[in-house]
């Protein structure tokens, strides 16, 4: 019972700077003794934080130990009454969430959905135009979608790091496109939603005949071809996709990429816009995450340039946000720390 020794030791205690500190007393009913010896536990404790600028809590072990005009007593200091020692824990750790959360800049609003546009027979503006000013109400003609040459010449014109690339119509105008791009090349069918699956792509071609030969064999399969410069080092693929949401507007998924995207099922959501460590959250949310920071002695990835890739996709959506109804980047590749994060395929569906 001596208040001063008990205010010394517990002023060692509060003084260490920690965001909260919990000490333990349990109070005994009022109606078989006395809580006068109790009291200056209590007051030492509040003096020993109010010296020291911290924040405490009383925590009784059990919820009876602590009655309500003893909690409403222990606010009066500034110290919180908490009931049970798991639940204390608990309280704990909201708080410090919430804190996080407090600590971080507010988000800007998420991006608005819009209402179903109304069908119409026929529309001549351009599926990615800004919206036109009329005097009717606004009319669709329903979704459209691009080939991958004309969805990734517009990501490229918009800044986003795609491969350079080019359309081709025929084996020699293939061999010839990738003479100019520099070996090694990708070739596509184009028109095809599930390349991989219909053995539709032809990946690392070093020669004019190898470009010949894989166009042989690709052109009955879809509308035309695509040759693209081939993406190398990569460390990881990701997928970033984007679907319009009614309520919310345009709701980004990244996640583990590639062919196994549907059996991974690593993926996390955003809404939009997304801020930069948002982004960087959900990256180090995935299991995906371990392999780009280098497992086990591997090439770690650049982390930077998936962001901003990532960044770079979601503005390209909120620009055009009246327009686009999915966006589906699959695989980005990220190659080594200073190489790039790349667009390697994208499926776009506008709405015109």
């Amino acid at each position: 019972n001596d208040e001063p020794a008990m205010t010394a030791t517990f002023t060692a205690m509060v003084s260490g700077g920690f965001d909260l500190n919990l000490l333990v007393l349990d109070f005994p009913r009022n109606d078989r003794c006395s809580d006068a010896d109790w009291w200056p536990t209590v007051r030492a404790f509040a003096a020993a934080l109010k010296a020291n600028a911290a924040r405490g809590a009383v925590v009784a072990s059990l919820a009876e130990n602590l009655p309500e005009t003893h909690a409403e007593e222990l606010l009066r200091q500034g110290i919180v009454p908490l009931h049970g020692i798991v639940e204390a824990f608990d309280a704990a750790e909201a708080a410090a969430f919430i804190g996080k959360v407090w600590a971080r800049p507010s988000p800007s609003p998420v991006a608005a959905g819009r209402p179903p546009l109304r069908h119409a027979s026929r529309d001549t503006s351009s599926p990615l135009d800004g919206e036109a000013s009329r005097a009717e109400p606004e009319t669709e003609r329903g979704p459209t979608s691009p080939d991958e040459a004309e969805a990734k010449a517009l990501l490229r014109s918009a800044g986003l790091a795609v491969p350079r690339g080019a359309r081709a119509a025929s084996a020699e105008e293939a061999a010839a496109a990738a003479e100019r791009l520099g070996f090694p090349v990708a070739l596509k069918a184009l028109g095809v939603a599930h390349k991989s699956e219909l053995g539709a792509v032809r990946l690392a071609l070093k020669s004019a005949q190898d470009v010949r030969a894989a166009a042989q064999a690709l052109l009955p399969l879809g509308s035309g071809l695509h040759v693209e410069r081939m993406v190398e080092g990569g460390v990881a693929e990701l997928i970033v996709g984007v679907t319009r949401d009614a309520l919310f507007g345009p709701v980004m998924t990244v996640g583990s990429g590639g062919v196994l995207v549907e059996l991974l099922k690593d993926s996390a959501t955003l809404l939009l816009p997304a801020a930069r460590e948002d982004v960087e959250a959900a990256l180090q949310s995935l299991r995906l995450y371990p392999l780009l920071t280098g497992y086990r002695g591997r090439q770690k990835a650049d982390m930077a340039a998936a962001v901003d890739a990532i960044l770079a996709i979601s503005r390209f959506v909120l620009e055009r946000a009246g327009r686009i109804e999915e966006l589906d980047v699959n695989p980005l590749i990220v190659c080594a720390e200073g190489k790039g994060a790349w667009i390697a395929d994208a499926l776009l569906v506008t709405r015109e």
